[in-house]
């Protein structure tokens, strides 16, 4: 074993501390090649930190190392939750905490490994034919459907894609994320809307283990989307019995849910509890190392959670802001709290190119915003002025500058030609810059001062900025943000307005509407590809956060927009994947550059628990975080925010070299 690895080993119980929840909902805050911002320091003591480190190109990797070193697994995870779903279909809801059963309990075509990669699940061989349209999956044969008991209900075969498709493409049952496979596969909206039978629809069981699915036009990033729950299986005899016109319990119960999946969905008892228990009979059984997993009800599980993690009552709970401070400073509590991991969230700051007089109060000068906001000097003399350390610290007090960002695409989110998508030229550049810079923002101020004055604007600028009362952290950023702008730039040149407003209808009544001047947004992939961090800030009608349709600045001689013809050019690329990431990069370069958003930080939160970081699925979209399948959890080690940096910067240097070393899963045939 190297000495990184043997270090690593020495930091474990007394130093190390806790990992992430079960269902992870942030990310980690570091680019991929970071290195850890608070190195471990070496303790006499051996345990499961020590075999974080994996080595890359050779000997082990992180999940390896642990799988054969750690010295006591446990079997058992018990955590707690606060909110019941109301129900357990997972064809029918976007909402993660519903989708989680079918992650867990139902196998699909497709799934990730711990770095993202995209992996066969259920699908033995995979075709595309050379014009994109048609793909073809060949499923593994004797994988049984299981009760709730384990008792064997029938095999699954290509017909339950089919069954499944039945149920979310019927449009009385409301599927939440039935548009992700309507958009795409042949005849979607028409079958949606019924002037065209299921018959034409684009998803056919072409015989017993070969599922054919026919898309609308090419889609290079539809395999990441074969990874949600939405596009998995559904037990044809379980869906015929229990899916009655009129009185549909399919999926609404453990005695009506289907297992073919890592675990079995054992009970569901709403308000008391989820119980699933490890699949003796599933193919991959030797990776489901959790044997069984208690969700236990309390409505007070923020705060009694933690408490009942410390006295070994749950393996893992949520460490809230309110108590954060404490468990860091106390000797014992802060070996046991470290940044939760899981999918990335990237937030950013939007100006509004549509100051709506309609509904704009006159007293924030919407016509004189919206001159000030079309001068690219103006946009600028803002950008570099925004102390983003400063507004971090209210988020993440402890490691501000590890949740920045550089980019609107965050880093880790896609890869191709061996590098992460943000480290393509010319947005690496925009990655590695340094965006506060008092020096270019007064710059830039004198500049747009002139140009303004000459355009018919007044100062100072006034920036209405709402915010969401209902957050004590959103309160206190628009304080500092009002602050830190009006000393940096003056009063003379801006003067930030704030209205505060509780959050429910907060989008409807301001960002969508065209009330704002600027505003903090947040953006998750709901594909693998640079594209879908384009979708909320498309300049179209309706579409864009920032409402860029109505711009004047930023258009070429024809008045195009430049950033939509940028998109575009991207999007046409569907074949050369190198190309088409390369195009995306040049174009969010310009939108950042030309300050049309203004990337500001990732989500973070923290966390306790025995697991084991950086093991199990993971991936930027989909279902990865919310499986337990691959994760290890130990009882008594505990991971550090210390160590858990250290761990991350070994996760990314192997994750480096498999996206190096990647090779799609699929083979190019003929076209049909």
């Amino acid at each position: 074993m190297n000495k990184r690895i043997l270090a690593l080993l020495m930091v474990a119980t007394l130093f190390l501390t806790a990992c992430g929840g079960t269902t992870p909902t942030t990310a980690p805050t570091q680019a991929p090649t970071a290195a850890p911002t608070q190195p471990p320091t070496e303790a006499p003591t051996v345990g499961a930190a020590q075999i974080v480190s994996g080595h890359v190109g050779g000997q082990s990797t992180l999940t390896e190392l642990v799988k054969r070193d750690l010295p006591t697994t446990s079997s058992d995870v018990i955590t707690l939750y606060s909110t019941e779903v109301e129900t357990i279909n997972y064809l029918w809801s976007q909402t993660t905490n519903i989708q989680a059963f079918g992650a867990n309990c139902v196998s699909g075509l497709l799934q990730n490994d711990e770095y993202g990669n995209i992996m066969k699940d259920l699908a033995t061989d995979i075709t595309r034919t050379e014009d994109g349209l048609v793909w073809t999956f060949t499923i593994r044969e004797g994988v049984m459907w299981l009760d709730k008991d384990g008792n064997e209900i029938c095999e699954t075969t290509a017909e339950d894609f089919v069954a499944a498709v039945t149920w979310y493409m019927k449009k009385a049952n409301a599927s939440q994320t039935a548009n992700l496979v309507r958009d795409v596969i042949l005849n979607g909206t028409e079958v949606w809307e019924g002037t065209l039978p299921f018959s034409e629809f684009g998803i056919k069981a072409i015989d017993k283990y070969v599922v054919e699915y026919t898309l609308q036009r090419p889609v290079p990033y539809f395999l990441s989307m074969v990874t949600y729950t939405i596009f998995y299986p559904a037990c044809r005899e379980y869906m015929e019995q229990f899916h009655v016109e009129g009185d549909d319990r399919f999926a609404t119960s453990a005695e009506t849910f289907a297992n073919n999946g890592a675990y079995i969905l054992q009970s569901f008892v709403p308000n008391t509890e989820h119980i699933y228990v490890a699949n003796p009979h599933y193919y991959d059984a030797e990776n489901v190392l959790v044997k069984k997993i208690q969700e236990i009800y309390n409505s007070n599980s923020t705060t009694l959670g933690p408490e009942m993690f410390l006295t070994g009552e749950v393996t893992a709970a949520s460490i809230p802001v309110t108590i954060l401070d404490e468990w860091m400073r106390d000797p014992e509590k802060s070996t046991k709290v470290r940044p939760s991991w899981g999918m990335l969230y990237n937030y950013f700051f939007i100006l509004n190119f549509w100051p709506n007089a309609e509904v704009m109060d006159a007293k924030y000068e919407p016509e004189n915003w919206g001159i000030a906001v079309n001068n690219l000097a103006f946009r600028k003399s803002l950008f570099h002025a925004i102390n983003r350390l400063l507004l971090a610290e209210i988020y993440e007090p402890y490691d501000p500058a590890a949740i920045l960002t550089t980019t609107v695409t965050p880093p880790l989110f896609a890869a191709i030609d061996g590098k992460d998508y943000t480290q393509l030229e010319p947005l690496n550049a925009i990655r590695n810059g340094q965006p506060y810079n008092m020096e270019e923002a007064l710059k830039y101020k004198e500049q747009a001062i002139e140009e303004l004055t000459a355009a018919g604007a007044h100062f100072p600028i006034i920036i209405f900025h709402p915010y969401q009362t209902t957050s004590t952290e959103d309160t206190q950023k628009a304080e500092v943000l009002k602050q830190t702008l009006e000393e940096s730039l003056g009063t003379d040149y801006i003067k930030v307005e704030l209205e505060g407003a509780p959050g429910t209808g907060f989008s409807t009544r301001f960002r969508i509407p065209g009330n704002y001047g600027i505003l903090i947004s947040n953006w998750g992939a709901d594909y693998i590809d640079p594209e879908t961090f384009t979708d909320m800030l498309r300049p179209e009608p309706g579409v864009s956060f920032n409402h860029m349709h109505a711009m004047t600045d930023c258009r070429d001689e024809n008045g195009d927009h430049i950033y939509l013809n940028k998109i575009i050019a991207a999007q046409a690329e569907l074949f050369d994947i190198s190309k088409r990431y390369h195009l995306f990069a040049e174009a969010e370069t310009y939108l950042i550059d030309q300050c049309l958003a203004i990337p500001f930080r990732y989500a973070r939160s923290y966390t306790a628990s025995n697991l084991i970081p950086f093991t199990g699925s993971w991936a930027n979209a989909g279902s990865a975080t919310l499986k337990y399948k691959g994760r290890i959890y130990a009882e008594g080690q505990f991971f550090n925010t210390e160590a858990f940096n250290e761990a991350y910067s070994i996760w990314s240097d192997e994750r480096n070299f498999t996206i190096a070393n990647y090779e799609e899963p699929f083979t190019v045939v003929a076209n049909k």
